[in-house]
């Protein structure tokens, strides 16, 4: 038998591509928005639920779907709606402090316009899960990987989609581009019928 290593009880992170019109950009662009110190944030908090942006919804619950149905294999019986969404802007010296999503199950966010250089995006492994060793345990590596790592930097990408539980402690690095980076966040909630499997139902749950 040969030796495997089976990752336990993991940390979905998707990663996923979607076709971004230049209107959605432009649109974004004329955008109303409120200067939040370190970048800004649209006024609008339900960026996809605008009249014109039906289509693009549409691609982005499909990869919630994917994430939800053919991933996590949740049965039909649930499904993941978006709650909120809006526009994130950054200059050059932006960045985003760490943070997690509140009052959501699974976030997102799609990258409308970036590059190499507007800061990379860091997860961080939540302090009160232990995988291997105890949090107070720290060791040297000779490198490190997904059994190791108590954090996960990804470089964006135009066109991307990232979905992660909402809990999920995130940060993103200071731009060094001199262009503009856009993007969109959005937060969902689950709209169905949960049902309590080890005690024969009786504390079946329908949320509308």
């Amino acid at each position: 038998m040969n030796n495997i290593v089976v990752p336990l009880w993991s940390t979905p992170l998707y990663i996923g591509s979607i076709p971004i019109a230049s209107s959605f950009v432009d649109s974004l662009e004329s955008s109303k928005w409120d200067d939040i110190t370190n970048g800004y944030l649209t006024v609008n908090t339900k960026i996809l639920d605008s009249q014109g942006w039906e289509e693009f919804k549409t691609e982005v619950e499909n990869h919630l779907r994917i994430y939800a149905k053919d991933i996590l294999r949740i049965k039909n019986d649930v499904e993941f709606a978006i709650t909120n969404s809006w526009g994130i802007k950054h200059n050059k010296n932006h960045w985003a402090d760490k943070h997690c999503h509140s009052n959501s199950l699974l976030s997102g966010i799609i990258y409308l316009k970036c590059n190499s250089d507007s800061g990379n995006i860091n997860f961080y492994k939540n302090q009160g899960i232990t995988t291997v060793f105890p949090n107070c345990f720290e060791f040297d590596y000779d490198e490190y990987n997904m059994f190791n790592s108590t954090s996960h930097t990804l470089t964006p990408e135009e066109n991307q989609i990232l979905i992660f539980p909402s809990h999920l402690d995130h940060s993103v690095n200071l731009s060094e581009s001199d262009n503009t980076r856009l993007a969109i966040s959005f937060n969902t909630f689950i709209k169905g019928k949960l049902s309590n499997i080890t005690n024969n139902n009786l504390s079946d749950l329908e949320i509308k």
